[in-house]
């Protein structure tokens, strides 16, 4: 998608029932979508509309659309878990807040006492754990990882989401999140690089970049050595993997550290292979060479980011290659788009 400074611009806000648009509500102020990768939930958005028409938010579901150039893009398909009605002495409002599909997934309990099979798929079991919360439109990436015992782990009442995000740490898959069509996506860990950069913002004449941007660095116990330990009764031994941060590029590693060795140690329940263990050790020691330095820049409406995008940046005096941890966007062609992310070390 090009984007530039001066765009035709519109926004339309449908209400979906079994899939199908059923209506569309009249916005009072620009509805804002939020990104957070960091969050359970990952998507979310909140908007204020004229109260004309009743929907069943029990039921219905809340999809933002913005429109630039004519072409559409959808942004998210909600769950709405908040309605404050109002007036302001012209008008009846009413407010909502929702968050993406997975709000099913941590709302859906277990009733019974979850058993897993030894043998059983990884993907295969967290695809139908996600069934069992109403999402069937899912996007897995497939794996060969499956368990090695029977699992009984999860008391009555677990979170449905809580198990498929600790299963899909187990074989060091990111954690589950939506995409802007509203699936639920599966994807394997494997650190940005520049071969995966989605987006690319650079300051200049008819750039899309605003201008202005926010820098912060916490170096705050940064370890370079990660040690992971599954000490498990139902195996037949200690497994345990280490993953050394020796980048000569990144500031915290051991050489850049003076041979220094800072420790992060950590016990797992459990992972189904050696080989599994170790990637999760590699996946946080490739995560902590993300840099501590975080960026929030502004740009005008992109509507095509998702969840966990690279970006590479130039602006002001900060430029490279970017993991995306956040945005925010307000639906109006008044409002610039704001991102948060966190410098990455090639």
């Amino acid at each position: 998608m090009e984007i530039r400074q001066h765009n035709t611009f519109s926004a339309r806000y449908e209400v979906l029932r079994g899939g199908g648009v059923v209506g569309t509500l009249q916005p009072y102020s620009p509805g804002e979508v939020q990104c957070e990768t960091e969050s359970e939930l990952v998507l979310s958005f909140r908007g204020t509309f004229y109260a004309a028409e009743k929907f069943n938010f029990l039921t219905d579901r809340l999809r933002p659309v913005v429109i630039l150039n004519g072409e559409e893009y959808p942004l998210g398909v909600y769950a709405v878990t908040t309605e404050e009605r109002g007036a302001d002495g012209t008008a009846e409002t009413v407010t909502l807040e929702a968050y993406s599909l997975l709000y099913f997934a941590r709302q859906k309990k277990t009733e019974t006492r979850l058993h897993i099979s030894a043998g059983e798929n990884y993907i295969t079991v967290i695809v139908n754990l996600l069934a069992q919360a109403g999402l069937d439109a899912i996007d897995a990436e497939k794996t060969d990882y499956t368990f090695e015992t029977d699992r009984e782990d999860w008391d009555i009442g677990t979170e449905i989401l809580t198990i498929v995000n600790t299963l899909l740490g187990e074989i060091s898959y990111k954690k589950a999140y939506t995409d802007l069509r509203g699936n639920v996506i599966l994807r394997k860990y494997r650190p940005p690089t520049v071969s995966s950069i989605a987006h690319e913002y650079t300051e200049g004449v008819d750039s899309c970049i605003a201008p202005g941007y926010k820098i912060t660095d916490d170096r705050y116990d940064k370890a370079n050595v990660f040690r992971l330990t599954c000490d498990n009764p139902d195996k037949s031994a200690v497994l345990v993997a280490i993953a050394e941060n020796n980048s000569p590029d990144s500031p915290f590693s051991i050489p850049s550290m003076g041979g220094r060795r800072i420790l992060h140690a950590e016990k797992v329940d459990n992972v189904p292979t050696q080989e599994a263990l170790q990637e999760r050790a590699n996946a946080m020691r490739d995560k902590s060479m993300q840099s501590t330095e975080e960026i929030e820049f502004y740009t005008a409406i992109a509507p095509v980011h998702v969840p966990h995008d690279t970006v590479a940046i130039q602006v002001g005096g900060a430029a490279g290659i970017f993991a995306e941890i956040g945005w925010r966007l307000t639906m109006s062609p008044e409002e610039d788009m704001t991102h948060t992310a966190r410098r990455v070390i090639t």
